[in-house]
C-alpha cells in the first residue's frame, strides 16, 4: 500500500520520475516540454495542448534509458508488461493538465522569481560557493538544452508546485489511518511460489506461410516503423565564423587605447601602521617617530608597554577606508604620516614598499584584444549576416548555395527517426542534433527551412531530402522475425494453459508436486514478505510479489507473469504485527504517508474534474508503435 502510494505521488506530482530531461546533474524535476509547432502527427491531446510523438518519444526512451543506466535489464516486452508507456504518457497528460489549469487560475511566476531559483541551485555554483553564470550555461550545453527552454521548462514547474501546493494545504488524514497504514506494511506474507518458464515450452511443429500471415496481421502494429527522414544541414559555426574576422592594426590599438584602464596593473603599496585609542597618544606617537625613533618603539614609549606594529602587504588604492586609503597614498615610502581617525581607533602609517603601477604592452595581450575585438565585432556582424541567409532562403536559394555564398559547412544528416535513432536501430549520441531533429520533422520534404540556433550556439538551416512514411515492413522482409515472435507467442499460450491447469489442481485440493515437475515448473519459497522489505531492497515489485501483498488471507492462490515466465503462488500464512508493538513511536513514517496519500486524493479528485473541464485524447496506434520500438 505505501509502496503504491509513493508510486502514485511520483506520478501525479510534476512527473519527476518519467520526464527527467537534463540527466544526473538537476534535482529538481525540470521536464522537456516545449511543444513543436506545426507537428501534425500527436501522441495525445489535452484540451488544445498537443503532446507530440516525439515528446512522448523522447520521454518513453528517456524513462527506459534510465531504467537501464540502473542496472534494469528492459526490452520491449517487458516495458509493455510494466506498463512503462502509460505511465509515462499519463505524467504527460497531467502535467498539461495542470498548467492548462494554472494558466487558466491566473498563476504566474515572475523571471526574478525564477532567476532566483536558479541561483539557488548548488549545481551551478562555482568553485567559491557562489552561482556561476558560466557553469549553468556550460551545463545546458552539455545536456543540449538551450537557455530559454530551461527557463521555460522551471517556470513551469514552479507553477505547478504553486498549484498543487494551495490544492494540498487542506489536506488532513484520518486519525486511525497511520495505525492501519503501519499494520498493513509490516504484515508477513509465507507462501509457496511455482514458476513455469515460458521457454521450458516446447512447440510441436513448425509454423506454416498460412499461420504466420495469421499471427502477422495480428500484430502488425507491433512491427509498426516509425516515420524516418534523410536531410542536409547547413551549419554556422559561430566559433569558426569569428576566428575568420580578423582586426586591422588600427583597430586593435584603438581598443587598446580605449580600454587601457583595463590592461593597468594598479600601483601596490605595503604599510606597517599602530592603533592608539585617542588623538593625543596618536599625536605623540607620530611626532616621536619623525625624530627618528622606530615606530614600535616610539608607540611603547607613549603607551608605557610593548607595542606590536601590524603591516599590511600589497595594498591597492580604493579597497581601505577613504580616510585610510588617502593617507596612504599621498604619503612617501620612510614617511611617518599624520594621525587617521577611523570608527576603529586613530592610526599612525608608514609606508614601506611602494610596487608602482604599470600598463600592460599591447603586445603581451594582442590575443586577448583579438578575441575581444571578434566578440564585439560579432555582435554587430551576426544579425547582418542572418537576416542575409533569410533573404537567400526567402528568394529561393538551395542550401549548396546559401553553404558556398556564407562559407558554410554542410552536414549530410542519416536517415534517422524523431529521435535519432537510425536505420540499425542505434541512437545517436550527438547532441546537437536534438534541435536538427526537430526542425526536420517540422518541414516538409524539399524545402529549406527557417534559420534556428542551437544548444551550442551555433546556427543552422536545412533541407528535408527524403521522408520515409511510418509504414509496417512486408512479411517477406522480416520473416525471421515473425517465425521467432510466433514460436514465442505459441510458448506463452502452452505456458499460459499450464499453469491455469496447475491453479485448478491446486484449488481442487490436489497434490500439484508431480504435475508441476511434468512440465517443468520450479518451486521456491518465499518467506516473511512484507511490503516494508519490498521497499527496502529498492528493486522493482515483482508481480508475483504484489500479487502475494495482494491476497486477502491463507490458502488464497494468485497468479502473475511476465516476459518470461507464469507464476502460480499459495499463500502459507499472513502474519501481522503484535498489537504490543504498534505504539505511538514508531507511527511516525505512516503519519507522513498517510498525509501524503491524502494530499495526493486531492490532486487526483482535481485532476478527474481537470478531465472533464479540458477534453484528453490519446492516440493508441502512435503510442503501440513508439512503444514497440524500445529495443
Amino acid at each position: 500500500m505505501l509502496q503504491k502510494i509513493g508510486n502514485r505521488t511520483k506520478t501525479v506530482l510534476g512527473v519527476l520520475l518519467f520526464v527527467p530531461i537534463i540527466g544526473s546533474f538537476l534535482l529538481w524535476g525540470i521536464s522537456d516540454m516545449l511543444k513543436a509547432a506545426g507537428v501534425t502527427r500527436y501522441a495525445a491531446t489535452v484540451g488544445n495542448t498537443t503532446i507530440s510523438t516525439q515528446e512522448f518519444s523522447q520521454a518513453y526512451h528517456r524513462q527506459l534509458d534510465g531504467m537501464r543506466r540502473q542496472g534494469i535489464k528492459m526490452d520491449a516486452e517487458m516495458a509493455h508488461n510494466l506498463g512503462i508507456a502509460n505511465q509515462v504518457l499519463h505524467g504527460l497528460v497531467e502535467r498539461d493538465l495542470l498548467l492548462d489549469a494554472a494558466h487558466d487560475d491566473g498563476i504566474a511566476i515572475s523571471d526574478k522569481t525564477v532567476a532566483g531559483e536558479i541561483q539557488k541551485e548548488k549545481a551551478f555554483y562555482d568553485e567559491s560557493g557562489k552561482f556561476s553564470r558560466e557553469k549553468f550555461k556550460t551545463l545546458l550545453a552539455n545536456a543540449g538544452i538551450g537557455e530559454a527552454e530551461f527557463v521555460s521548462g522551471l517556470r513551469d514547474d514552479m507553477m505547478i508546485r504553486l498549484l498543487l501546493s494551495a490544492i494540498q494545504s487542506s489536506a488532513e488524514p484520518p486519525r486511525d489511518l497511520p495505525r492501519a497504514l503501519y499494520v498493513l506494511e509490516k504484515t508477513k506474507y509465507n507462501a509457496e511460489i511455482y514458476t513455469l518458464s515460458h521457454n521450458s515450452m516446447v512447440v510441436a511443429h513448425e509454423p506454416s506461410e498460412a499461420e504466420l500471415k495469421t499471427y502477422y496481421d495480428a500484430h502488425k502494429d507491433h512491427y509498426m516503423r516509425p516515420e524516418m527522414r534523410r536531410g542536409v544541414a547547413a551549419v554556422l559555426s559561430l566559433k569558426d565564423w569569428q576566428a575568420n574576422l580578423n582586426p586591422s592594426d588600427d583597430e586593435l590599438k584603438t581598443m587598446y587605447e580605449t580600454r587601457k584602464t583595463e590592461f593597468t596593473i594598479p600601483e601596490e603599496r605595503s604599510v606597517q601602521f599602530v592603533n592608539l585609542p585617542d588623538e593625543p597618544k596618536a599625536k605623540s606617537v607620530a611626532e616621536a617617530a619623525r625624530g627618528g625613533m622606530k615606530l614600535t618603539d616610539a608607540a611603547s614609549s607613549v603607551i608605557g608597554g610593548s607595542v606590536s606594529v601590524k603591516t599590511m602587504e600589497n595594498v591597492k588604492a580604493g579597497t581601505l577606508p577613504a580616510d585610510l586609503d588617502k593617507a596612504i597614498f599621498k604619503l612617501p615610502r620612510g614617511e611617518t604620516s599624520e594621525p587617521v581617525n577611523t570608527p576603529l581607533g586613530w592610526y599612525v602609517m608608514q609606508i614601506t614598499n611602494i610596487k608602482p603601477g604599470a600598463v600592460v604592452p599591447m603586445a603581451r595581450i594582442h590575443d586577448q584584444l583579438v578575441a575581444a575585438w571578434r566578440q564585439n565585432q560579432a555582435s554587430l556582424e551576426l544579425p547582418k549576416l542572418l537576416n542575409q541567409l533569410d533573404d537567400g532562403i526567402a528568394g529561393g536559394a538551395s542550401l549548396e548555395e546559401l553553404a558556398k555564398t556564407y562559407h558554410l559547412q554542410l552536414r549530410q544528416l542519416p536517415m534517422m527517426d524523431a529521435n535519432g535513432r537510425g536505420a540499425d536501430a542505434k541512437i545517436a549520441t550527438d547532441k546537437s542534433l536534438k534541435e536538427i531533429l526537430a526542425a526536420e520533422f517540422k518541414q516538409n520534404q524539399g524545402e529549406v527551412g527557417n534559420v534556428f540556433e542551437t544548444a551550442a550556439g551555433d546556427y543552422a538551416v536545412l533541407r528535408v531530402n527524403e521522408v520515409r512514411a511510418a509504414a509496417v515492413p512486408p512479411l517477406a522482409d522480416i520473416h525471421e522475425i515473425i517465425v521467432a515472435d510466433w514460436k514465442k507467442f505459441n510458448q506463452r499460450q502452452m505456458a499460459e494453459d499450464a499453469a491455469r491447469k496447475l491453479v485448478n489442481d491446486w484449488r481442487k485440493g490436489n497434490d500439484i508436486t508431480a504435475e508441476a515437475q511434468k512440465i517443468g515448473a520450479s518451486l521456491t519459497v518465499q518467506n516473511d514478505l512484507s511490503r516494508d522489505s519490498a521497499q527496502k531492497t529498492r528493486q522493482p515489485v515483482t508481480g508475483i510479489n504484489r500479487a502475494i501483498l495482494q491476497a486477502g488471507s491463507a490458502g488464497d492462490i494468485v497468479t502473475a507473469a511476465d516476459g518470461n515466465n507464469e507464476y502460480v503462488a499459495k499463500i502459507r500464512s499472513i502474519v501481522p504485527p503484535a498489537p504490543a508493538s504498534v505504539t505511538d513511536a514508531v507511527l511516525g513514517d505512516a503519519r507522513n504517508m498517510a498525509a501524503q496519500w491524502v494530499k495526493n486524493d486531492y490532486v487526483e479528485l482535481f485532476l478527474g474534474a481537470l478531465q472533464k473541464r479540458y477534453a484528453v485524447e490519446v492516440n493508441e496506434k502512435a503510442i503501440k508503435q513508439i512503444e514497440s520500438s524500445a529495443n
